[in-house]
């Protein structure tokens, strides 16, 4: 039987949530509604937000980097210069747009799965798919699709 971990006993701390946009005003906004519901549901993050400028020059900093719809152009570039150590992702348009904390809480909640998943080596390994975060599942159902480079 595996037994399950969280995220924060595998990172050793809360994992870090940066909010960004092109100055940082928007996403202060979308940081502080996240923030609220994260404190509201006893979740152990942490979550920023800074410019992504800044954000360019603190990967060590953060393992989520959620940037609002409007900077969206920036995806590709940020995944190159940050590489395996941050998972970047777009804030969905309608979460952004009406600030929902709800929405964004069950967005992080997956990305952060996702990071765990493709991200952190010490969960990576030869059991078919079963790591220390249990059976590797893509969004789709399936363990062949979505995360084929998991099970290595």
């Amino acid at each position: 039987m595996v037994r399950m971990v969280s995220l924060t006993e595998v990172l050793g701390r809360p994992p870090r949530v940066l909010v960004s946009c092109s100055a940082g005003m928007s996403s202060s906004l979308i940081a502080r509604q996240l923030s609220r519901e994260v404190r509201a549901r006893g979740l152990e993050w942490h979550v920023r937000c800074m410019s992504i400028e800044d954000a360019w020059t603190e990967p060590d900093s953060f393992e989520l980097l959620l940037l609002g719809p409007q900077v969206m152009y920036r995806v590709a570039d940020l995944e190159r210069h940050f590489g395996n150590r941050v998972l970047v992702s777009c804030i969905e348009k309608t979460s952004y747009a009406f600030c929902d904390a709800d929405a964004l809480v069950r967005q992080v909640e997956g990305l952060l799965e996702e990071y765990a998943r493709t991200r952190l080596p010490a969960l990576r390994t030869d059991s078919g798919g079963q790591g220390r975060f249990g059976s590797i599942v893509g969004a789709c159902g399936s363990q062949d699709c979505c995360a084929p480079d998991v099970r290595r």
